[in-house]
Formats: C-alpha cells, sequence, structure tokens
C-alpha cells in the first residue's frame, strides 16, 4: 500500500519501469494522464473512467417501476458513481406524468447523516464537489433549464455544517447543456422528452462518454434494439445498476477501456505465452523455415 495524492504518489508509480499492469476507476482527466505515463513503459491499463448515462423510459412501462429504477440510478450513493443515470429521456406522452411521479419522489427522500437508520441519501465526499454540483445546476438554471425538484442545500439546520445538497430534477433541459453533458458526480438528473426511437437513441449516444445505460420498456425487441444500438458498454433493462461478479464491466469512448468480472478479466490479468517444443530430436536445416 502506497499513500499519497496523485500528483506525487500516483505520478511516480505509474511511471515505474517495475510496474506491469495499471488499473484505474476516476476521472476520464486523469486516466488520460495515467495513461501518458504507461505508455512511456508499454505498459497495459484497465480504465474505468467517467460515465453520463442515459436513461430511457418508454410508454409502455409500469410508471412506478420505472421511477424507481431512475431514484435507484441516480440518487443511491447522493449521485457519486461512474453509472449513475444521470440523463433522463422520456417518451413524450408521458413525460408530465413521469416528471411528477420523480419530482414526488426526489422530496421524499430523507437527506442526513449516513449512520442514522432513516437516512436516504448522505453528503457528498467533499466541500469542493458540493460546489461543483452548486454551479452545474446554476449554470443549467440560467441557460434555461429549470429546477423542479432540489436544486440547494438542504435548510435543516441539523444539516447546515455538512455537505448536503438536495436530490435534484431538472426540467426544461437540452441535451447539449453542460449539466447534461458533463458528469457532475452528484444528485442532479436532468429529464428531456423524445417521440421516437431514432430521436432517443440519438440522444442516448450524444455524449463523450459510453459506460452505462437503461431502459425501462415492456417491448422486448425494442430493449434489443436499444442494446444493440446504445453506445455503452452496460446496458440494463427493467433494472439499473444491478451487478454480477460474471457479469464483464466497462465502458467505451471516453469512459474507459478494458473490462472487469465474468472470464474477460481473467484475460486482462493474464499473459499468454507461445511455447513450442521439438520432440523428434532430428537435425533440421537452420535455412528451411517450418510452417505448421
Amino acid at each position: 500500500v502506497v499513500t499519497g495524492t496523485g500528483t506525487s504518489a500516483g505520478d511516480a508509480l505509474t511511471r515505474h519501469p517495475d510496474i506491469a499492469k495499471i488499473v484505474f476507476t476516476g476521472s476520464t482527466a486523469t486516466g488520460r494522464r495515467i495513461a501518458t505515463n504507461a505508455a512511456a513503459n508499454l505498459v497495459s491499463c484497465q480504465m474505468e473512467l467517467g460515465g453520463k448515462s442515459p436513461q430511457v423510459v418508454f410508454a409502455d412501462v409500469d410508471l412506478d417501476h420505472a421511477v424507481n429504477g431512475v431514484v435507484s440510478g441516480i440518487f443511491a450513493a447522493a449521485g457519486q458513481s461512474c453509472v449513475a443515470g444521470s440523463r433522463c429521456f422520456v417518451e413524450a406522452s408521458i413525460y408530465d406524468r413521469f416528471v411528477d411521479a420523480l419530482v414526488e419522489r426526489a422530496r421524499g427522500v430523507r437527506v442526513g447523516h449516513p449512520l442514522n437508520d432513516d437516512t436516504d441519501m448522505g453528503p457528498l465526499a467533499l466541500s469542493a464537489q458540493l460546489a461543483k454540483v452548486e454551479s452545474y445546476v446554476a449554470s443549467g438554471v440560467h441557460k434555461g433549464a429549470r429546477i423542479a425538484a432540489g436544486g440547494r442545500r438542504p435548510q435543516s439546520a441539523a444539516l447546515a455544517e455538512g455537505w448536503y445538497f438536495e436530490p435534484t430534477v431538472m426540467v426544461d433541459a437540452r441535451n447539449d447543456m453542460d449539466f447534461m453533458q458533463e458528469e457532475i458526480f452528484g444528485p442532479v438528473v436532468g429529464v428531456i422528452p423524445f417521440s421516437s426511437e431514432e430521436e432517443m437513441t440519438a440522444l442516448a449516444n450524444d455524449t463523450r462518454y459510453g459506460l452505462s445505460s437503461g431502459i425501462w420498456t415492456k417491448d422486448i425487441d425494442r430493449a434489443l434494439r436499444f442494446a444493440r444500438n446504445v453506445d455503452a458498454g452496460t446496458v440494463w433493462i427493467n433494472t439499473y445498476r444491478a451487478s454480477s461478479f460474471m457479469s464483464a464491466n466497462g465502458g467505451f469512448k471516453e469512459s474507459g477501456y478494458g473490462r472487469r468480472g465474468g472470464f474477460d478479466v481473467m484475460e486482462e490479468f493474464s499473459r499468454l505465452k507461445n511455447i513450442m517444443i521439438d520432440y523428434s530430436g532430428v537435425m533440421q536445416d537452420p535455412f528451411v523455415i517450418r510452417l505448421r
């Protein structure tokens, strides 16, 4: 165990010539620096980086079930998860009902000390992270989005000294807004309506990340089309944040490369050798190449 900051201990470790493999989970910016260091020694890397995952909701799904999944996907761990479903796309015919139900659930999330039994969502990890979340929400409002729930620090005196932020639902959003494109790492979800599968797929893929995704529908053909067409390493259908040690997890695009879990991770941590043995004892012509 080597302790220290990334700029000192982390930089030295990833540059060291005796390191044979680097596994990193964190931001895309830091992943780039580590990969650059590793390239100098031709070291293999496995990167699980940022995400801006879409959750897609169609009109045929059970509304309460879908709302519950979206709440789990964004407000669990106060949104401090690389697979957080922070972009929510809802079929236009149920958009208003869905937003109303999501807002009601968001307002009912109990924010508090993480060791209290009645707490649903705890604080953010750092004061700087709290300020970052606030700045993204403010930027979204400045560009025309509207806060439908949350959007501020809790007003309770008991939480005034902590790094808490209310579960936040943003509407009237566009997919090109900063809070819809950048990984916030906080409890903030933007909700946008769509009218067709084609439009939904374009919105879902309109991000530089490709880590995770989710779809809520009773139409299995539609769900499988989404699974084929979405540019994400994990696709959840009628669930979210489910995991298994036997599934290969990892991302595309700026979400990194390499896989964890399942048989794929065994290959990630294996070095293959080609060993050829001649048992014949017969001397071969050194100028003849034998292909078998």
